[in-house]
């Protein structure tokens, strides 16, 4: 309903149809613990990233994105902030990253680069980090073509976790 209303502009508010986001904390729980255990995302490459030259053609990357949809509607920021509090994020940022190099082995993306989200859970935990580089150093071919992206908060607000990750990830990634 906040999106809508920025939408609508300035002082507006929007009034939602449907109650398919009223969950309680308990179903947001289940809902979160089944769509990770079970797989039930799909991973799309959109919004892609390009240069500012004159080319559009110019891609450097893409964004990678979760798709939810199979499950109803379901908020992407809720989703993580439940997945966080209740460790699940890990596990879901590891199938995301496996989902990913699926993704990118397919021919018609043989040659593009993607973004890879990574939460803060999960670029301290070492179990994590050594999965996603053992996954990594077993497909040379795409340690080019992902970009770990961590939001600017998490990198100010856990500096030392911040750069530890990214130290580990050119030792292990770029030796």
């Amino acid at each position: 309903a906040h999106d809508n209303a920025r939408l609508i502009g300035p002082n507006q508010f929007f009034i939602r149809q449907s109650t398919s986001q009223a969950r309680s904390h308990e179903a947001w729980v289940s809902l979160v613990s089944n769509i990770v255990d079970l797989q039930l995302f799909n991973i799309t490459l959109n919004k892609p990233t390009t240069t500012l030259g004159d080319e559009p053609s110019d891609i450097l990357m893409y964004e990678s994105n979760v798709d939810l949809s199979q499950n109803g509607d379901v908020a992407i920021g809720t989703f993580i902030a439940v997945a966080e509090q209740t460790e699940k994020i890990e596990t879901f940022d590891l199938v995301v990253l496996k989902k990913l190099i699926e993704l990118l082995n397919e021919p018609a993306n043989k040659n593009n680069r993607a973004t890879l989200n990574l939460s803060l859970s999960s670029i301290t935990s070492n179990t994590f980090r050594s999965e996603i580089f053992r996954l990594l150093d077993s497909q040379p071919m795409l340690k080019e073509r992902i970009v770990f992206s961590i939001s600017s908060y998490v990198a100010a607000e856990a500096k030392e976790a911040f750069d530890s990750f990214v130290e580990l990830a050119h030792q292990k990634l770029y030796r």
